[in-house]
């Protein structure tokens, strides 16, 4: 192992890479985005989302989750990513407006889902390119199919109860 660590965190990776799917995640769509911001990160160390954002090479990663155990560790995981302590809400409505990512992507916990389908101007407002929001299937029928310049493309399935929706920009 190098002292650094890099073994390590390379071996972890490969772990949580061997529990994630890439067919539950729409990693067609992550080559050309070069920044992202990831949102509730921590939860099972970015099998559902980061470990795809790490694997298209995107480097340029902002991430916010409010478990500081958990964030420890996802700091370790994907060196060269910023990842914060805060709240998401909180963070959010800081930042709506003044900071822009090619790719938001948000997986709340499933408490969460309808708060933050009611928060998409926040998350579009966050985001440049392309914003694929995690909600449970119940609230799916809900997602606005646009809002102001954005258009909901599609809905993955990530497993029994949950879907990931995808937002895109329209020129």
């Amino acid at each position: 192992m190098a002292p650094d660590g890099t073994h390590t965190m390379s071996a972890a990776r490969d772990a949580i890479r061997a529990e994630a799917n890439p067919a539950t995640f729409p990693v067609d769509l992550l080559p050309g985005h070069h920044s992202a911001l990831l949102l509730f990160c921590a939860g099972f160390l970015g099998r559902n989302d980061g470990i795809h954002l790490w694997d298209a090479g995107i480097r340029d990663v902002q991430g916010i989750d409010n478990d500081e155990t958990l964030v420890t560790q996802m700091r370790k995981l994907y060196p060269g990513w910023k990842i914060d302590v805060s709240d998401v809400y909180h963070w959010a409505s800081r930042h709506a407006g003044t900071e822009q990512w090619e790719l938001v992507v948000l997986d709340p916990q499933t408490n969460h889902t309808a708060r933050c389908l009611a928060l998409l101007p926040t998350w579009t407002s966050l985001a440049r390119n392309t914003v694929v929001l995690g909600m449970l299937d119940h609230d799916v029928p809900n997602a606005p199919a646009s809002h102001e310049r954005w258009t909901m493309t599609r809905i993955v399935e990530r497993n029994d109860t949950a879907r990931w929706v995808v937002y895109r920009r329209q020129q």
